[in-house]
């Protein structure tokens, strides 16, 4: 007997449509809940637009891109973060639980099938409020005559976009830990972490350098997917039209998006169902995770317990120590290591032979970050730009810009000027860091001097510096000469002293107002009288009798301020900001005490303006 047995091709489902709609149907809520309140906006438009019939301030199609792109700018990249994080948690909330992965993994469907199957799913949910609300918008465009196509395909490439980014990324987080609630805190620390580490390590180098070299550079953003996309996005508001600004970097940061999600199929055909639970979803992040969390420890809680038993008690100077850092690091870098082992392990059992080379080579890493930045071995404290890698510069003393900014193409003495005074105070940083804090004895003052370099490159940095008064003692004035000396010929300099008296650009003269903080009166000049006095202050100044900076005449008991008012090229036109010069009164200036007494304050009072107490205080 002839046995024939007939086979049928196997075929290979790379999407399942019934775990689809399983998807769709037990995430409602979330998606239907949205849709809702969505719902509202066209609502309330639609109610508007009947209430304004009659009128002539229609709503027309300009209004409509603007509210679009105002929408689209301000608000959906938050709301893209929110609820792509929510639509990824509800898809691969089986990863977290060993029994519902077992099952998931045991239906006829392989693991390229399930992925492409949730991740319709993930985005099927996402796109559904925004197809209702989005089309009711667009009908109410339709029907009153104010509809903007290019404004609609531009703000529906950026939803795309920006779901696509953030979907990417909360499916990537899934993927590595097999936690539900790890998932969402590294989610969050992934779109924020890079510029927040940033200023982690500038404020830690701070602590132990002077003047420590603060870069506000904008690389570190580029990491951070919810600032860079919120930064990026605009709107552009011209007599004729509105754009939107941004779109480019946002589709660039939605090919990262997609490149996420190859990266997490990748890594989901090799994970493992049983770290579903678990912390860490791959073994060779384990090391990672704990390393990461050892040196955040270390540099976060070890500097706050550095400052509550050392710096507060027994530091003398206005910067960290060295050794008692290092102690205080390396124990919190290793509360850290074990605590993080803790979550791994899930015991609280960790404290064994296998974990001492860990906490060793936690405490070597430590120890060498703060011995690198305490020493600073890559010479950040003096290592100030050259003069022809500068494109602009500018000084300010405790926040008053006391000599024109500086730009590539004018007079490089000014430049040099700046430079040299700059490397004044770096040659006292020993003083400086040796000087006790301000605040522990009250004879100690900090003046703020700033300096700021943009380079050809793009690139902006600035050096702070708090320079300690001592008001009392003489002894100490004396070893603190140097700067101060360099900082009163450049503030004295007749170039510096008119160029601080500049006007901002576009600007005008509001008015002038003479004060003294002795008698706790000001006195307000007219139109007229404020045109005189500022002349009397240029002429001053161009003479060079302006008041120098030196410990005697920082604490000023009277001054004139001079106030400037320019319109700002905004959305609403008219609206005006201010700029206030104060310069300190002195017996000097001879041109503006004169103009004083020509616009009728009397010379007796112009004189006890003088002769009032200089030690009431500082004039800020």
């Amino acid at each position: 007997m002839n046995w024939e047995v007939s086979t049928m091709p196997s075929k290979r489902s790379f999407f399942n449509s019934t775990l689809f709609r399983k998807n769709l149907s037990r995430s409602w809520p979330l998606w239907g809940g949205l849709s809702v309140l969505g719902c509202l906006v066209p609502l309330y438009m639609l109610l508007e637009m009947l209430s304004r019939r009659g009128y002539d301030a229609a709503f027309d199609s300009m209004d409509f891109g603007s509210l679009l792109y105002s929408v689209t700018a301000e608000a959906l990249p938050f709301l893209a973060a929110g609820y792509a994080l929510l639509c990824a948690m509800v898809v691969w909330s089986y990863l977290d639980s060993p029994r519902a992965v077992g099952f998931m993994h045991s239906l006829p469907i392989d693991r390229g099938g399930l992925f492409l199957t949730n991740l319709a799913s993930g985005f099927a949910m996402m796109l559904i409020p925004y197809a209702i609300v989005g089309g009711l918008l667009c009908l109410e465009g339709l029907i009153f005559g104010f509809f903007n196509f290019l404004a609609v395909m531009q703000t529906v490439a950026a939803v795309l976009l920006l779901h696509l980014l953030f979907f990417g990324l909360a499916t990537l987080c899934a993927m590595l830990t097999g936690n539900i609630f790890a998932m969402p805190a590294l989610y969050l620390v992934l779109n924020v972490a890079a510029p927040l580490l940033s200023g982690l390590m500038n404020s830690y180098i701070g602590a132990f350098l002077v003047g420590v070299p603060n870069q506000i550079s904008t690389v570190s953003n580029w990491f951070a997917p919810l600032i860079a996309v919120t930064n990026a996005l605009d709107v552009n508001y011209m007599a004729e039209a509105v754009q939107l600004r941004g779109l480019l970097t946002v589709a660039l940061y939605g090919l990262v998006g997609a490149v996420l999600l190859g990266l997490s199929f990748l890594l989901y055909r090799r994970r493992a169902s049983e770290r579903a639970g678990d912390v860490v979803a791959f073994r060779w992040l384990r090391p990672v995770f704990r390393g990461a969390v050892a040196l955040l420890s270390a540099f976060t809680l070890g500097w706050l317990l550095y400052v509550l038993l050392w710096g507060e008690l027994f530091q003398k100077g206005s910067y960290a120590d060295l050794l008692p850092m290092i102690c205080c690091t390396t124990l919190c870098g290793a509360v850290g290591y074990y605590g993080a082992s803790m979550l791994l392990e899930k015991t609280f059992r960790v404290f064994h032979r296998r974990s001492l080379a860990g906490i060793l080579l936690v405490g070597v890493a430590v120890a060498a970050v703060n011995l690198a930045v305490g020493l600073d071995i890559f010479g950040l404290e003096k290592n100030i730009p050259q003069q022809k890698e500068i494109r602009e510069m500018w000084v300010r003393i405790d926040g008053a810009e006391v000599a024109p900014t500086w730009t590539q193409g004018q007079d490089e003495q000014l430049l040099e000027k700046m430079l040299g005074l700059h490397r004044a105070i770096l040659d006292e940083v020993d003083t400086i860091r040796d000087t006790p804090k301000a605040g522990r004895w009250e004879k100690y003052r900090p003046v703020y001097v700033n300096f700021g370099y943009t380079l050809r490159s793009g690139e902006y940095v600035s050096w702070s510096y708090d320079l300690p008064v001592d008001m009392d003692a003489e002894d100490w004035r004396e070893t603190a000469v140097a700067y101060d000396d360099a900082v009163g010929e450049f503030c004295a300099d007749p170039a510096v002293q008119l160029g601080g008296l500049q006007a901002p650009a576009g600007s005008r003269l509001r008015e002038v107002s003479v004060y003294s903080a002795d008698h706790g009166a000001e006195k307000f000049l007219g139109t007229e009288d404020s045109a005189v006095v500022y002349g009397a202050l240029q002429r001053d100044a161009q003479a060079g009798r302006l008041p120098g900076w030196t410990m005697e005449e920082y604490v000023s008991h009277a001054r004139v301020e001079v106030e400037f008012s320019r319109s700002l090229e905004s959305a609403r036109p008219g609206s005006s900001s201010r700029y206030t010069l104060s310069v300190p009164l002195t017996a000097d200036m001879t041109e503006t005490l004169a103009a004083l007494v020509q616009c009728g304050i009397p010379e007796e009072e112009v004189q006890s303006l003088l002769t009032a107490d200089p030690k009431r205080g500082p004039t800020g």
